[in-house]
């Protein structure tokens, strides 16, 4: 049970605005030195608790130091372990001369990791890629925009299929620089060893993939199966599905490539952890 005082209270029709003291300064817990638990783990399961009912909302500071030595009766070392501990847990902050303040949870950046997709490209021998077609094609306005060249000039187009055992899993359209140096059969080979580009997907470092890929941006869009991608899949036209389009950039920070997956298999699930998660999670 925690009891709290406050000796003023400011409130507007939109809540609680300001309090006096501006955290609780009165509690219940107690620290049980006699127990097999230690101390500062004793402090950090009570301060956790205070946080999770809501008596240190997000945004809110725990009380100093020295309030907490009175409030638990425990030294110095005790506190400043127990709340070192709150911060490699995520759960709060401390900044020099101002005190230790709870973290907000934070939807701003949200990242979705795409090992689902690299594990299909595991050695199985369960996965090939199909090369469709490739072909030199004057770049309209979105592939010039998107590759950083002029309307008209060349880019060369790629489509491929993926498939796992005889199901078709995702359909890859690709579009880059057009070198005219390069042979078109040296490009063929490089269309069919997608899996490397693919296998690098799964690292944070782009650098170690077997090309020249520096980095890139990945954006999952909700899509609708075009005539083609349908037949592939054997679906209607218009069936729901996802792009998980790609800007790849090249190590002189150029975009080399430019495309998206098309995919609507139930195995190609991305998920997202949000909020703090302790490191055993």
């Amino acid at each position: 049970m925690t009891l709290t005082i406050f000796l003023w209270e400011c409130r507007t029709n939109h809540g609680v605005i300001a309090r006096y003291p501006p955290q609780p300064f009165m509690t219940m817990h107690k620290i049980d030195k006699n127990a097999y638990q230690p101390v500062y783990s004793q402090l950090v399961d009570i301060l956790k608790n205070e946080i999770d009912s809501g008596t240190y909302p997000p945004g809110s500071w725990l009380p100093s130091e020295a309030k907490l030595k009175a409030l638990y009766d425990v030294s110095s070392v005790t506190v400043r372990r127990a709340v070192r501990i709150l911060v490699e847990q995520g759960l709060v902050e401390t900044t020099r001369g101002k005190g230790t303040i709870v973290k907000c949870f934070n939807l701003d950046k949200v990242s979705f990791d795409l090992t689902r997709l690299h594990d299909l490209f595991k050695p199985s021998g369960k996965t090939r890629i199909s090369l469709l077609d490739r072909r030199v094609l004057n770049a309209g306005k979105l592939v010039a925009e998107k590759l950083g060249i002029r309307t008209g000039a060349k880019a060369l187009h790629l489509r491929r299929m993926v498939i796992r055992g005889d199901t078709p899993i995702l359909y890859h359209h690709q579009h880059l620089r057009y070198d005219p140096k390069q042979p078109l059969g040296k490009v063929d080979l490089k269309a069919r060893s997608l899996r490397a580009f693919l296998e690098c997907l799964g690292s944070e470092d782009f650098s170690a993939a077997k090309g020249n890929i520096k980095r890139g941006i990945f954006t999952l869009k909700v899509a609708a199966m075009d005539k083609e991608e349908a037949e592939y899949f054997n679906t209607r036209e218009g069936a729901p599905a996802f792009h998980l389009e790609h800007l790849c950039y090249n190590l002189k920070d150029q975009v080399g490539s430019w495309g998206y997956f098309s995919f609507f298999d139930e195995d190609l699930v991305f998920s997202a952890r949000v909020g703090t998660w302790c490191q055993e999670a």
